[in-house]
């Protein structure tokens, strides 16, 4: 049956970033994405959903935000009606009225979005390109409302008896929807793992091209005094390459096989000589394996910089990824909507598939699993739960002699007292994978870097529990784009649908189309043009991307770090929301292979700062804050808040309105509600007020311009508490 859910255009990044619509009531008590619901038109219902059998045109009168009407259209078969717990109201009017007690799930196949004007439409598809977190958005039909059966929704009477909620199994509903998230961001993150993942040879080349390339760089940097245990490193370094090298590995298959280890073929060697026979047998099988020249203190400056021109240009070349084999590994896994119930992999024996399930189960996917939160501050209790959950699947002797025992007691020592730990100790890629989350799971790029810093390629089952950590809602669009920029529509489509039906064990019919028709309009066609030296322009629809490019560029310039050092660079950055200050540089200090004494990191450092720091000039160019001025006030009675943010002039109104209107209801220690009733606030302390601000201005502000805002005044005001 097909239902209209009269809403606000303030929910929209809430609603598709989850691909949900819940009950008002849901989103204070969740555990992920947002934790409020814009109520309009006019529906006081925080307990229900408001479902309508026609098209209702209604209007939102609110001069100080974006906030529009929009309608989600959504086909819900009535076998589903139990599952929503839909139920039948009224029909006093000329439509009918339901609602629906638990969260709908959306999805392209089922649902459209609707506005009222090619104003709102316009504006809500800028919103949709500037959003991090959602993922599905270019799939679903947005549009203009059609005309035809619409009816004027106002001044209608919604029955209280409607609003009514059993109280009792909210929290199992919330339970329930958490888990569902985690799963859905579990199968997500896992695919995209398994799209990102190269053989476990080509990350120890790859460890081998940086480690070469790092060396090289300190040489160029001093030259005239190359240390010996330099120039011995990179000989240790060259032969490992040369016997992981791929095109070496053939050519030694094709030559034992054409020359067998006998008396007689030795003697044939020898005649036309070993390095002859390959010679012939590369040029004939096409074989073009790369030789590093013999490292010695002879070698020029040009020929130290030529090899490391060359690993550049070697780190760049990227098997492509076998789409078919992903699909294949994808369909082995079987869940039951909120636990993995199946996961059969051909590169795991049955006790690891256990394992990973039992982790999972058991520390992810259940009431109170793992938050990233967790894995930010209390890695040491993790280490401890997670060893004990591991040491069970042991009897006592066989845990006390294991092999297992002793890693997981190094890993909680490096977590503990910082000491030396090698996560590719075992060959169990499980015990590595949760091992390196532990350590790195807290940022995607930096778990990705780790792994493949440490030589383990296969990045899937550490995705698998970063997204079961993370959940689908929060996940950002960043990880789900290298499934979805795939041109196979068919492919897309298979995979979506599989997960979907794993999560919500609905069979979905048609397949995914991209409506980019529908996300050009006029007003869209302008976006920003940043010229960029060497590449002509590049358009972007965001500030971020403007930035994440303009100090990409910047970074290629330092001849002394590698494109996964960029990459991490970028993260930390985006970590800072593209703020130039000494958190920073402290963070960027403390990246695998760099340190503040390093070259490579004064180089980068050289590269970010803006021109104007550099020369002494007190004006920060590139970073929208000062950085340099402190306060000496509590926040809430501080007048000079404004003087120590940049605000763009278009912005700083509502800026200021936002600041001082928190400032004044904490100097008056409360506030009226709408109802009449006086609000009191008691904690006046720098966290609370910014918190409240944070919360208070979400709705109002632009989401990348308040994260920045709420980050400066923690960094100004929450040091000195």
């Amino acid at each position: 049956m097909r239902f209209y859910i009269p809403t606000s255009s303030l929910n929209f990044d809430n609603i598709l970033s989850s691909e949900s619509i819940a009950p008002a009531v849901f989103y204070q008590k969740r555990t992920y994405g947002y934790d409020s619901f814009e109520i309009a038109g006019g529906i006081n219902y925080r307990n229900k959903i408001v479902l309508l059998s026609k098209m209702p045109k209604f209007s939102i009168r609110d001069t100080e935000r974006e906030n529009f009407p929009m309608v989600i259209e959504v086909d819900i078969p009535e076998t589903l009606f139990d599952s929503y717990e839909i139920n039948k109201l009224s029909r006093e009017y000329d439509f009918e009225l339901y609602t629906a007690a638990q969260t709908i799930y959306l999805n392209f196949s089922i649902c459209k979005i609707f506005f009222f004007d090619e104003k709102s439409l316009s504006s809500i598809k800028l919103k949709l390109s500037d959003s991090l977190t959602i993922k599905m958005g270019k799939f679903y039909h947005i549009d203009i409302a059609p005309k035809e059966n619409q009816f004027e929704w106002k001044n209608i009477y919604l029955p209280e008896k409607g609003n009514s909620q059993i109280q009792s199994n909210i929290s199992e509903l919330i339970v329930k929807d958490d888990n569902i998230n985690r799963v859905k961001g579990f199968l997500f993150a896992y695919t995209g793992g398994l799209l990102q993942s190269i053989p476990n040879d080509v990350a120890k080349i790859r460890k081998i091209y940086r480690e070469i390339y790092n060396i090289i760089s300190s040489i160029l940097n001093d030259s005239n005094s190359i240390p010996y245990s330099f120039i011995e490193k990179l000989n240790v370094l060259k032969s490992e390459f040369e016997e992981l090298d791929p095109d070496r590995k053939k050519l030694r298959e094709v030559y034992n096989s054409l020359f067998p280890d006998t008396v007689e073929v030795k003697r044939i060697i020898e005649y036309f000589k070993e390095s002859c026979m390959k010679n012939l047998i590369c040029e004939k099988e096409q074989i073009k394996p790369y030789s590093f020249p013999k490292f010695s203190n002879n070698l020029s400056k040009e020929e130290w910089e030529k090899t490391n021109e060359d690993i550049q240009h070697l780190e760049k070349q990227t098997n492509p990824i076998d789409a078919l084999q992903v699909k294949e590994k994808i369909w082995k896994i079987k869940t039951s909507g909120q636990k993995l119930v199946k996961f059969d992999m051909d590169v795991l024996d049955e006790k690891q598939k256990d394992l990973y399930r039992m982790l999972l189960n058991d520390c992810f996917l259940c009431k109170d699993g793992i938050s990233i939160d967790n894995v930010r501050i209390d890695k040491r209790k993790l280490g401890d739960d997670i060893t004990r959950k591991i040491k069970s699947r042991f009897d006592e002797n066989e845990w006390e002699n294991s092999d297992v025992k002793k890693y997981f007691l190094a890993l909680r020592n490096n977590i503990a007292n910082a000491t030396s730990f090698d996560v590719a100790s075992t060959n169990n890629i499980i015990e590595q994978s949760i091992a390196a989350f532990l350590l790195k799971g807290e940022s995607l790029g930096g778990l990705r870097e780790y792994l493949e810093n440490n030589g383990i390629g296969d990045l899937s089952f550490a995705y698998g529990f970063w997204g079961a950590t993370i959940g689908f809602a929060n996940m950002p669009k960043t990880l789900t784009n290298d499934l979805f920029l795939s041109d196979d529509l068919n492919y897309i489509s298979e995979i979506y649908k599989y997960i979907f039906k794993q999560v919500h064990g609905i069979e979905l019919e048609g397949k995914l189309e991209i409506k980019e028709e529908e996300f050009v309009t006029d007003s869209l066609k302008i976006n920003e043009k940043i010229k960029i030296e060497g590449e002509g322009e590049k358009e972007t629809s965001t500030k971020q991307q403007a930035n994440e490019i303009e100090y990409r560029e910047k970074l290629k310039q330092v001849p002394m770090i590698n494109s996964q050092i960029i990459d991490s660079v970028i993260d930390v950055l985006k970590n800072n929301y593209f703020m130039v200050n000494s958190k920073l540089f402290d963070t960027i200090s403390k990246i695998d292979k760099l340190g503040k004494r390093t070259n490579a990191f004064k180089k980068i450092k050289e590269c970010l700062q803006p021109e104007s720091q550099q020369t002494g000039d007190s004006i920060n160019v590139l970073s929208l804050f000062s950085n340099d001025i402190k306060p000496d006030k509590e926040f809430y009675k501080d007048t000079n808040v404004l003087s120590f943010l940049n605000i763009p002039k278009n912005k700083q109104e509502e800026v200021k309105k936002e600041i001082k209107w928190i400032q004044d209801v904490h100097k008056e220690n409360g506030y009226k509600i709408k109802s009449g009733e006086w609000k009191p606030l008691k904690d006046h302390s720098n966290k609370e007020v910014i918190k409240h601000l944070e919360n208070n201005a979400k709705k109002r502000i632009e989401l990348d311009l308040l994260n920045q805002i709420v980050a400066k005044l923690k960094e100004l005001y929450l040091n000195n508490e």
